[in-house]
């Protein structure tokens, strides 16, 4: 026991050499390497790395460890980094733009966190990343988010946390979430063409295209068509002004949508009827 406190006063010696008058016991949280010794019941242990937080020297830091051989949190602490940035469980859960939900209400799933020290997550959820509001904390991969509003953008955040109190924050990630479709719609329906905006929502099957055409009845005249490309599998949008190919406002009545879909299972139309009003 006695040379094993000598070799870590030799530790000690060799780290004030190294890094002048900056000592201090705190370990770094990001290591550069590290020395143990143990005696079985005991350890010794020097470990250098970067700054990580408390310390008295700007440009690195060391410290000596000397610990119970069964302090395997603090021994773990010594040898690990911050937590990790989490991604989005599946991964196009990042990049569908529509998620369908029947009550208003999304569950979020991210990849591990951990870096040999277990940690828990803060979920942070708002309308545009500079404006997130802490929703929860789970020590789960998944929370659920209630009472959200239908084809609203989302943004979500997931900051990872371990006992020491080192985070590791995500990159910010998008959803919004849509009502189950069978069928062509928009809504609002009636609407006010040229004060207000209707969106018709409409599910394709596989990735593809679609024109949409809008004739005024019962006269069948076309007043207005589109085409939309790179529409994705399952629920897309289309925000429709209520104005002709002329950019003139339609007038009051009733209207009929044709939507001509092209995806990987073939062909598709659909027609829905809605009202104008002023």
């Amino acid at each position: 026991m006695k040379t094993l406190i000598v070799k870590t006063f030799v530790f000690f010696l060799m780290s004030l050499f190294i890094t002048g008058a900056g000592f201090c016991g705190f370990p770094a949280s990001i290591n550069c390497g590290s020395e143990s010794m143990t005696d079985g019941l005991h350890v010794a242990e020097l470990s250098l790395g970067f700054f990580a937080g408390f310390m008295s020297n700007s440009t690195g830091q060391n410290s000596v460890g000397f610990f119970d051989g069964g302090d395997a949190a603090y021994q773990t602490f010594l040898n690990s980094d911050h937590p990790l940035a989490v991604h989005p469980e599946p991964a196009n859960a990042a990049s569908s733009k529509f998620i369908v939900s029947i009550d208003r209400s999304l569950r979020l799933s991210w990849s591990d966190g951990t870096n040999q020290v277990p940690v828990q997550y803060r979920v942070y959820v708002g309308p545009a990343s500079s404006d997130l509001t802490l929703k929860g904390v789970t020590a789960d991969q998944f929370f659920v988010v209630q009472d959200l509003e239908y084809l609203k953008d989302y943004n979500w955040q997931i900051e990872a946390f371990d006992t020491y109190g080192r985070s590791t924050k995500s990159a910010v990630f998008t959803f919004s979430i849509a009502p189950s479709v069978s069928h062509l719609y928009c809504a609002p329906n009636p609407f006010r063409a040229g004060s207000e905006v209707t969106t018709f929502i409409f599910t394709m099957v596989g990735p593809g295209s679609a024109q949409l055409s809008i004739y005024l009845l019962p006269a069948i005249k076309l007043v207005y068509s589109t085409f939309l490309d790179g529409l994705q599998d399952g629920v897309n949008t289309f925000d429709y002004r209520g104005l002709d190919d002329g950019g003139r406002v339609l007038y009051n009545g009733v209207y009929m949508a044709f939507l001509k879909k092209k995806g990987g299972q073939g062909n598709e139309t659909e027609r829905f009827k809605f009202l104008v009003v002023k």
